[in-house]
């Protein structure tokens, strides 16, 4: 028996099955990932980016930057790979403005352009969101990005307890004015590690041969995954790391936020040398509210 394909309703149906596959692989292969409200020139700027980690710390410092810089916000990212949230306003009491997942935001006197994250990355879907940001990064013409990420107190080895808790990670073989640049102000390269998990003395003492050993951060989040991906595509990327354990991480973002400022002198500073900050109302809210007395 013969099948008939050449009717009208069989031919509507291959051509809406044709278009539905041009374009969803469209879609797939140039997803729109920032949504501006305002037309802003990023072409040159410096782009700071927290990896959601251990404390929150790169999203706390984000916040800090944000409000003491007056940055504007210029739009949002939208990905499937973003957990969706919504919430309120965390910089302006009484705003009628939402506070999205993942938000654009800029300061032209300081040629720096800021992406808050607020949600979780899918952990599946986290490569392709990395390739696709790093993507929109180079289409915006942004000169350097810099990751802002937390790294777990229980993981360090020694060398990396006894001294400061910073550290700071960047490819001296592609940037090597910025590694001397680091290394004038004191910092701290990261260590290498043979092995993870291991903490013996051993493993310390050898890890001085920085030719072997793998770069690990742990509850580092996205961090070493954005910057192998930026480096593959040829832009500057590097990571400040702060050592820290879940609690109360103000003190871990204020840390961050001096090392960034000493680094590209965003802020001005005191007698102490500590940056002139605004704190966001929403950080009076991070713990909940106080204990009722009647308990004691």
């Amino acid at each position: 028996m013969e099948t008939k394909t050449n009717s009208p309703a069989a031919l509507s149906v291959f051509v809406v099955v044709i278009i539905s596959v041009i374009m969803t692989d469209t879609i797939e292969e140039t997803p729109q990932l920032y949504y501006p409200i305002t037309d802003v020139n990023f072409d040159g700027c410096t782009l700071i980016v927290p990896s959601v980690s251990v404390g929150n710390v790169g999203q706390l410092c984000t916040d800090l930057l944000i409000l003491s810089l007056g940055c504007q916000k210029t739009g949002y990212l939208w990905h499937q790979a973003i957990l969706p949230i919504v919430g309120a306003d965390p910089y302006k009491v009484s705003s009628p403005d939402l506070a999205l997942p993942a938000e654009v935001y800029y300061s032209k006197n300081h040629n720096l352009v800021i992406l808050q994250l607020r949600s979780s990355i899918i952990k599946k879907l986290r490569k392709r969101f990395l390739s696709d940001l790093v993507l929109w990064m180079k289409s915006i013409g942004v000169s350097q990005v810099t990751v802002l990420t937390g790294s777990s107190n229980e993981e360090r080895i020694d060398e990396q307890i006894t001294t400061e808790p910073f550290r700071y990670l960047v490819s001296a073989e592609s940037n090597p004015s910025l590694a001397e640049t680091f290394r004038s102000l004191g910092w701290i390269s990261l260590e290498k590690r043979l092995h993870f998990p291991a903490l013996s003395k051993l493993e310390s003492l050898e890890e001085d041969n920085q030719n072997g050993g793998q770069i690990v951060i742990p509850g580092g989040g996205f961090a070493k995954q954005l910057i192998t991906v930026c480096t593959e595509s040829n832009l500057n990327c590097v990571a400040l790391i702060k050592f820290c354990s879940e609690g109360d991480n103000i003190p871990d973002a204020l840390v961050m936020l001096r090392k960034l400022n000493e680094w590209l002198k965003l802020l001005e500073v005191d007698s102490m040398g500590s940056p002139k900050l605004v704190f966001p109302h929403s950080w009076n809210h991070l713990f909940g509210n106080p204990p009722p007395r009647q308990l004691y």
